[in-house]
């Protein structure tokens, strides 16, 4: 990590925080400094408190979801086109690509703005405090018309595992 920093100018050190024996009121608290600072801030280990559900929350899942059959856009990232692909075979792609690009690779697809379950958005309005959510509270789109919210509960995904 300390090479890649050194690489740029524009690269920068994230502070992070172990959020897996956090209160959810600590997690605010720090969570508002960083704000306050501008300082970005990478929250850690949430997979690994007890309210985690990784059943729920895998790729597995999404795969056996009922949108699932649903066709969502990808992009090829070497070529930048943008094609239709059914969800299930997009996961089924990713998990078969390898985690590194090889150069003699033409295709590497990302799925862009994939459907965010209704169950996955339950599940985070139950577990995450309402400050790090969407349309919290104090946030400015939470002054707009619900019909004028971007909505931004999407996934962007480039491997499953």
């Amino acid at each position: 990590m300390d090479e890649l920093l050194k690489r740029g100018s524009n690269f920068r050190p994230v502070p992070t925080f172990n959020v897996e024996d956090a209160s959810l009121e600590e997690v605010v608290a720090v969570v508002k400094h960083h704000e306050e600072s501008g300082i970005p801030l990478m929250l850690q280990n949430w997979h690994k408190r007890s309210s985690w559900d990784p059943e729920l929350l895998s790729a597995s899942w999404l795969e056996n979801w009922q949108d699932a059959g649903s066709e969502i856009q990808v992009r090829n990232v070497y070529t930048w086109d943008d094609r239709a692909m059914c969800l299930v075979d997009y996961l089924k792609y990713a998990r078969s690509t390898t985690p590194f690009a090889t150069p003699e690779e033409t295709e590497r697809l990302y799925a862009k703005d994939a459907p965010f379950p209704t169950e996955w958005d339950n599940w985070l309005q139950e577990n995450l405090p309402e400050y790090v959510l969407n349309f919290k509270s104090g946030d400015i789109s939470s002054t707009l018309n619900p019909e004028v919210h971007l909505y931004s509960d999407y996934c962007l995904s480039s491997s499953c595992s």
